[in-house]
């Protein structure tokens, strides 16, 4: 054998570890792919954390936990007519803790529209204490706003 062909059958060697390789890490990366797909969203159990009224509508604030916590809140807000689930069109939510000068905002995002009649939003709360939610509607079932108090825990 000359030393050509030795250098031949390194060259070769190496391509196909090199091609091995490739093909190992594309087959673990369509099996992280696959088990990321198999997994089933285990959204938590909601709890009623307030209801009230505007009218004929009567609005539900839900979360994981109540009271809502000293961070991060995903809620879900549901507007009922007569027991069944209505469309209000525009959702706001603000929130603010009155404080000695001027009151607190939270960060609210903007309500995802998730089915007829419910909405999720992202709260975050600060600071724990009492705080003010005030959600308005503007859309077929008319215009309408509710304000209530929100104990807040760490």
């Amino acid at each position: 054998m000359s030393m050509f062909d030795s250098i031949l059958i390194d060259i070769n060697s190496r391509g196909r570890r090199w091609r091995l390789g490739a093909v190992a890490v594309r087959i673990s990366m369509v099996a992280v792919l696959l088990a990321g797909c198999a997994r089933t969203s285990q959204d938590p159990a909601l709890v009623e954390v307030d209801r009230a009224r505007a009218g004929a509508v009567e609005l539900v604030l839900l979360a994981p936990a109540a009271p809502l916590k000293q961070t991060r809140n995903y809620c879900t807000i549901e507007f009922r007519q007569g027991g069944r689930l209505v469309d209000v069109g525009s959702v706001h939510v603000r929130t603010s803790m009155t404080m000695e000068g001027a009151p607190m905002d939270g960060f609210v995002t903007e309500p995802k529209r998730v089915g007829a009649g419910r909405y999720a939003v992202e709260m975050v709360l600060a600071m724990t204490g009492n705080w003010q939610i005030t959600i308005n509607w503007d859309g077929p079932e008319g215009k309408g706003s509710v304000t209530f108090p929100a104990s807040v825990s760490s």
